[in-house]
């Protein structure tokens, strides 16, 4: 080749790069493989087919072999915490799967399968983190899209909804374990086997200097009883092979013995490894020894710090002062309760264990009660003085002289009895674009709104609408059950279904602005996030919840505006990187709102209670604390109550909390029983710190959600059993397509056909008290 040749050929290269850059708007060799990824799904959002291939094509090309070279290392995916190891792999096989999508929804089914399978076949460890908050895996969603290309190709249509994902086999009838040592004492005497040491001060220590009298009054499995180890069963179970495997595999199954003795004998922190020993005794029904395993970790490892699935810290002394309260309050048999436990963390409210510092630990006493002793006091609030009032219409908030919180409405104490309400369609989905208004939706053509009057309920579970089986609408049975609130997001398209809602059925809204989250009202993309530094941005969502307030805010059936959803999660915003700048626009927003409608209290909606300690300090103007909060059915007895009286001092709304109606392992039966009961300890917990009893601080919750929502898991059309993450939920995992008191069956007549399961009847015993 000539010197002219090589020149030219360089040159035509250059100019069709070039020219590609002009086209696409920026140089894809100036990007990198995740921003590459961005564009990638930004065009398949836009339906731009050929900028996909152009994007996912240049991207396999440059990081095809690292990507390889990272497959061959593992032989799992990668361990939670570091998956950000590998990302050329991970970028790779999200190529790969954008391809498929693409190709898909263009109809090239054979150029799609091949995309799918190389995930499979060559790629199957890449992992992608999804803005919501977890990490899933490509390979698992490219096994449906091909089931679901089998389908089409062979003209078997999937109608929307009509497919169940297969559910897994049942396991056997659980096993309890019979302890080898009960332990001598129901009520531990501490004192008698050692020493207390500076009791409520952050030096505070249990020496022992009995530890044989202690194992004995103590038990098997209680600190620092080491039994386990001569217990036959023990020996036996282990011969059988059923501990195999890593101790966190063994949680939340119906196995209980195996799960006790694989924790008595695991090598975990001591703190962590007694409290879950303690959760697997409670789980048994061995509730008295629960309790003692419980109160071991307060006295003996009340700072020790556990991890959860989000790598975020958690102290399992806290969380076991709340149950014991939880199990001595539910169980006056028992015959005993917790006194004066207090365990005191000052920045324990962030991520960033290094500034956490104790202020105080006492361990308190479980002390032997009788009859009515046991019961918690509650305090009538005709008692008590009102401190303060917060609003000037008719809903207003009373702060007592004792710190408790009470919300009125028309002069009158109402508790917050609310539901999440999003009837949407199976099969329809935001990730696609497809989710439609449930308030303008008519399918029928009936001129009625579905979901909200057109709504049956299949009495037989055959879904099937039979004479028997009239259209009663979720309004109705929302009133039947005891509702008096609905919480709903980004303002509302259908003034007159909400004034229906309210004279009609009695029932009043809870409204919100999402904030940001999700770039929802900021103008920023999905994949860029809001940003709240950005001025431009916070004025469009200043902008947005001025206008939901100025339209709204004359509306009889307004109950208080709530700012935000758990937004310092950081999905697809930066309010977790940069919480200060987040909470002073949060104030911000509140004291706009109060500004022109003075009548209505404004409520935060945070996820948990992290950056406790800076919302209070940049937050100021904001009414009421309000967290979405999934603690487990003993997770409202106190702690997170006490904690927003004693560093915010704000009213307590729980505006999200629930339980999955599914359980690996378990039957429909067994699951709805195990959601029931898990949502009645809830409600109870919440009741419990309401104005003149506990916290005092409670003034209601958010129970999510009304009916399951089919899309949260990716494939609209299909109710999923995947788990999402884990939790202290059933089985031990946060099923999120099954959250619903409410099913819609097989899915094949949404959005009316209701399956109420036995969440709703509990909660109708309980709200219609």
């Amino acid at each position: 080749m000539s010197r002219m040749q090589k020149k030219f050929r360089i040159l035509f290269v250059l100019l069709v790069f070039g020219l590609f850059c002009l086209e696409s708007g920026v140089c894809q060799d100036e990007l990198s493989s995740e921003e590459m990824v961005v564009k990638a799904w930004e065009m398949l959002a836009k339906k731009d087919y050929d900028g996909v291939i152009t994007y996912v094509d240049k991207g396999i090309s440059l990081y095809a072999k690292k990507a390889a070279e990272e497959q061959a290392c593992l032989k799992d995916y990668a361990p939670s915490g570091s998956e950000d190891n590998y990302k050329m792999l991970n970028s790779v096989g999200i190529f790969y799967f954008i391809k498929g999508e693409a190709l898909m929804a263009q109809g090239k089914w054979d150029e799609a399968r091949e995309a799918f399978n190389t995930i499979i076949n060559k790629y199957r460890f890449s992992q992608y983190w999804d803005p919501k908050g977890w990490y899933w895996k490509p390979d698992e969603i490219s096994k449906i899209n091909l089931k679901k290309i089998e389908n089409l190709e062979t003209e078997k249509k999937i109608e929307t909804g009509k497919k169940v994902a297969e559910q897994e086999p049942l396991v056997g009838t659980a096993s309890i374990p019979h302890l080898y040592e009960v332990g001598k004492e129901k009520i531990v005497n501490y004192e008698k086997y050692g020493q207390f040491r500076e009791v409520g001060t952050p030096q505070y220590s249990y020496r022992i200097t009995n530890r044989k009298g202690l194992a004995q009054a103590v038990g098997e499995g209680i600190y620092p009883n080491n039994s386990v180890w001569r217990d036959p069963r023990y020996k036996e179970v282990k011969s059988e092979g059923r501990l195999k495997g890593s101790h966190w595999d063994f949680l939340n199954i119906p196995d209980l013995e195996a799960s006790f003795y694989k924790w008595a004998t695991a090598g975990e922190e001591p703190g962590v490894k007694q409290y879950y020993v303690a959760f697997i005794l409670a789980q048994a029904g061995l509730v008295e020894q629960a309790v003692k395993a419980y109160y071991a970790v307060v006295v003996n490892f009340p700072k020790c710090i556990g991890w959860t699935y989000w790598h975020t810290p958690w102290y399992p002394g806290k969380s076991a002062i709340d149950t014991i309260r939880y199990f001595c309050r539910t169980h006056p048999q028992l015959g005993m309760k917790l006194v004066d436990a207090n365990i005191t963390i000052e920045g324990a409210f962030d991520n960033d264990i290094r500034n956490d510092k104790v202020v105080a630990i006492n361990p308190g006493r479980i002390i032997s009660c009788k009859g009515k002793e046991c019961k918690p006091k509650r305090i009538d609030t005709a008692e008590l003085s009102v401190k303060r009032i917060i609003g000037k219409g008719r809903v207003q908030l009373a702060g007592f002289e004792n710190g408790d919180w009470q919300l009125i409405v028309n002069g009158r104490p109402y508790l917050v009895k609310a539901v999440a309400y999003t009837p949407n369609r199976v099969g329809q989905s935001p990730d696609e674009g497809t989710l439609e208004d449930w308030m303008q939706a008519d399918y029928d053509n009936n001129g009625k709104i579905d979901g909200p009057y057109d709504a049956w309920v299949d009495k037989n579970f055959n879904n099937l609408q039979d004479p028997d089986e009239p259209a009663t609408g979720d309004f109705q049975l929302m009133k039947d059950m005891g509702v008096n609130t609905i919480r709903i997001y980004h303002h509302a398209s259908n003034k007159d279904l909400l004034m229906d809602l309210y004279r009609n059925y009695g029932i009043m809204v809870m409204m919100g602005d999402f904030l940001g989250m999700y770039a929802t009202g900021s103008g920023a993309s999905w994949y860029a996030g809001t940003d709240y530094r950005n001025a431009e941005q916070k004025e469009n969502m200043m902008n947005s919840v001025r206008n939901m307030v100025m339209e709204f805010k004359d509306e009889p059936y307004i109950l208080m505006w709530a700012l935000g959803n758990e937004n310092n999660y950081g999905v697809a915003c930066n309010a977790n990187k940069f919480p200060e700048d987040y909470y002073k626009f949060v104030n911000e927003v509140s004291l706009m709102i109060k500004s022109i409608d003075p009548d209505h209290p404004v409520v935060i909606c945070n996820g948990e209670t992290q950056f406790l300690e800076i919302i209070a300090i940049n937050c100021p103007d904001i009414d009421i604390f309000g967290c979405n909060s999934y603690r487990g059915s003993t997770g409202f007895e106190g702690t997170l109550f006490e904690d927003v009286k004693e560093v915010y001092g704000k009213p307590v709304i729980i505006t999200e909390y629930g339980c999955p109606a599914y359980a690996k392992g378990r039957s429909r039966q067994e699951a709805e029983e195990l959601q029931a009961a898990y949502l009645k300890a809830t409600w109870e917990g919440i009741m419990f710190n309401t104005a003149g009893c506990g916290a005092g601080n409670a003034i209601g919750g958010v129970l999510f959600e009304w009916l399951d929502e089919w899309w949260k898991a990716y494939e609209p059309s299909l109710h999923d059993y995947k788990p999402l993450w884990a939790g202290p939920f059933p089985d031990g995992w946060m099923h999120e397509e099954w959250l619903g008191i409410c099913s819609q069956g097989d899915g094949s007549d949404s959005p009316y056909l209701r399956q109420l399961r036995k969440s709703y009847y509990t909660y109708q015993e309980l709200w219609k008290k």
